[in-house]
C-alpha cells in the first residue's frame, strides 16, 4: 500500500478492498476510467465506491493516474 492509502485506511477501513479491482485492472494493462482530454501525457480518472459510505460512487474515491510512454502507471 502507498503511504496515502495507509493514511486513508485509518478513516476508511475498507479502502484496500474498494480500490483493489481498479489496481488489478491497471496491473493487467487495462486503462479503466475516463480519459481527461487535452492533457499530455495521458491522464485517466476512475471513480470507485467507498464501502464505508452509503452514498455510492458519488461518495467514493477518485483515482487519478497517468499512463507514461514506458507503459508504466503512476497513481
Amino acid at each position: 500500500m502507498t503511504n496515502l492509502v495507509v493514511v486513508l485506511a485509518k478513516k476508511c477501513h475498507l479502502i484496500q478492498t474498494d480500490i483493489q479491482p481498479t489496481l488489478t485492472d491497471l496491473q493487467e494493462g487495462q486503462l479503466p476510467g475516463d480519459h481527461i482530454p487535452g492533457v499530455v501525457p495521458e491522464i485517466y480518472k476512475v471513480r470507485t465506491r467507498n464501502a464505508d459510505s452509503a452514498k455510492g460512487k458519488s461518495g467514493g474515491y477518485r483515482i487519478i493516474y497517468q499512463k507514461t510512454p514506458e507503459n508504466t502507471i503512476r497513481t
